[in-house]
């Protein structure tokens, strides 16, 4: 039978897991207690671990839970469990936790899938854990083809939230108005879609471009973000591939870019694994230019820590130590052929990663 007794608070421990929920058993007075605390989520879960400590030995028993569908129902299936003899001097589990880390996902690495199926897409992306994404989907004032506000929806209504965005609009000196216009437009669009960042994908760069016409784009980015500041206080930033670490002239065209532009009208959302690619340090940016990367892209050649070229841990630790405020895992190349596999695994590199906050 089960005893209740008051609640001892340092006898009693909760934690959350993916599909499970651990009740810790505690001895009050000598008597078995039985110490149940839950929030609203537990209805979430469809299994009981229930770790048993009895004369130093655990024993782990199993409720399986079934058509849980509002607490009158949770109390009577755990009414079902009968303990007696208990004694909490072990606890443990044989679980993987749930991650509670904040952890982003560009939703480009699924391109293809979303086109075909937003809600489905976005549907195993929440399953798989992400609890935020950022679009590359914008065209002419919609989201993937939806309304910003149908999107955000789809979105929220599956615990997730759409934090940034990524667009391209290149810059043409003779069509400056309409341009300026087009981001108009677009940051409105975002301010709906309710993200906090909107992000210039890239710009044109090649062996013939000059440092005057990437002054020319730092003044323009330097105007871009005073539009989408304007709606609704949207950061605007720049997002870099490796060819921005080459030299024109004496200059890396990266460091030009964070000299010439406003820290207070561009952030820089580095990728970390094109910075790499590039020859540099990605932790050596961050604490070089302080301030200037709030979001990162957390990226590898293929899944995240596949490669073997990337060493995550030092670039985690200095974006923390900067105020990091975003990451965004980004998987362009695959090494099977099923894109969502290849987006978990990498999920699942992040939430083991003990450097991972």
């Amino acid at each position: 039978m089960f005893i209740y007794s008051k609640l001892l608070k340092d006898e009693l421990a909760q934690i959350k897991l993916e599909k499970y929920i651990v009740l810790y058993f505690a001895v009050y007075n000598s008597e078995p207690a039985f110490y149940l605390f839950f929030f609203e989520k537990i209805l979430r879960f469809k299994f009981i671990e229930i770790l048993l400590t009895k004369n130093k030995s655990i024993i782990l028993s199993n409720v399986i839970l079934k058509n849980m569908v509002n607490r009158r129902n949770f109390l009577k299936s755990s009414a079902a469990v009968v303990v007696g003899g208990l004694v909490a001097d072990q606890l443990a589990t044989s679980c993987t936790p749930t991650s509670k880390k904040k952890i982003g996902l560009q939703l480009y690495s699924l391109r293809d899938a979303i086109k075909d199926d937003v809600k489905g897409t976005l549907k195993k992306v929440a399953e798989m854990g992400y609890s935020t994404v950022e679009t590359a989907g914008y065209n002419d004032g919609k989201v993937y083809g939806l309304a910003p506000i149908e999107f955000k929806k789809i979105v929220e209504d599956l615990g997730m939230k759409v934090s940034s965005a990524h667009v391209v609009q290149v810059f043409m000196k003779e069509k400056e108005a309409e341009i300026m216009e087009w981001w108009k437009k677009a940051s409105g669009a975002h301010a709906v879609l309710g993200v906090k960042y909107l992000v210039q994908a890239f710009m044109p760069v090649n062996e013939q471009t000059t440092m005057d016409e990437i002054k020319l784009y730092c003044d323009y980015y330097n105007n871009v973000g005073y539009i989408t500041a304007a709606a609704g206080g949207i950061g605007f930033g720049y997002h870099n591939h490796s060819f921005e670490f080459r030299k024109i002239g004496e200059k890396l065209i990266y460091d030009f870019m964070l000299e010439n532009t406003s820290p207070n009208h561009v952030f820089f959302e580095m990728d970390v694994y094109w910075i790499t690619e590039g020859g540099q340090s990605a932790a050596g940016y961050i604490n070089k230019y302080t301030d200037r990367f709030p979001v990162l892209h957390i990226k590898d050649e293929k899944e995240l820590g596949v490669s073997g070229k990337m060493d995550f841990k030092p670039i985690f630790e200095a974006a923390y130590s900067k105020g990091l405020k975003e990451y965004y895992v980004e998987v362009e190349k695959y090494t099977g052929n099923d894109p969502f596999l290849s987006v978990k695994q990498s999920f699942d590199y992040l939430a083991n990663a003990e450097y991972v906050k």
